[in-house]
């Protein structure tokens, strides 16, 4: 059995531009690799992290030049893309259901949804509005890497939102 995980393009920025939470990134893309985990996302994440990576070259954050190669370690990460006309369609029909304004993010709802697995935002406008009925959409910022103990087994900790 194959474990996937879905994550949205913030995860990726976060891990090649220095901010304020790229060390949960990182450390969150760390656990997905030691945990085997296939990232799965829909192909507007390659889109998104070249439009954020232009805006942040824009802004003066990062230089013109990086911006290609920041661009390209980004998307180096290992991804099984999904798009498909019912993808499409279910991310319509969750934005309509979570009153979302477009359909942009559920697009990573429908992926996950579809997986029956977790999806970790940086969107804590997204996450507020969806994670009391998704128990499966997890904010990034709250990231921590489940403790193990001595036999290697996962130990479960009470609270806590990883």
């Amino acid at each position: 059995m194959i474990s996937q995980i879905v994550i949205d393009s913030g995860v990726l920025v976060a891990s090649v531009v220095e901010e304020t939470y790229s060390k949960q990134a990182d450390t969150l893309l760390t656990w997905i690799e030691a945990q085997n985990l296939v990232i799965v996302a829909p192909t507007l994440l390659r889109y998104e992290v070249v439009a954020t990576l232009r805006k942040l070259t824009h802004r003066g954050t990062i230089k013109a030049d990086d911006g290609i190669n920041l661009i390209r370690e980004a998307l180096d990460t290992p991804i099984q893309w999904v798009l498909d006309e019912a993808l499409l369609e279910r991310a319509y029909l969750l934005a309509t259901e979570h009153g979302l304004p477009t359909a942009y993010d559920a697009q990573y709802l429908a992926v996950a949804e579809r997986l029956g697995c977790d999806f970790w935002t940086f969107d804590k406008r997204l996450f507020d509005t969806v994670h009391e009925k998704l128990e499966w959409v997890h904010y990034v910022v709250n990231f921590s890497p489940p403790s193990v103990d001595k036999t290697g087994m996962e130990a479960h900790e009470e609270g806590g939102d990883s």
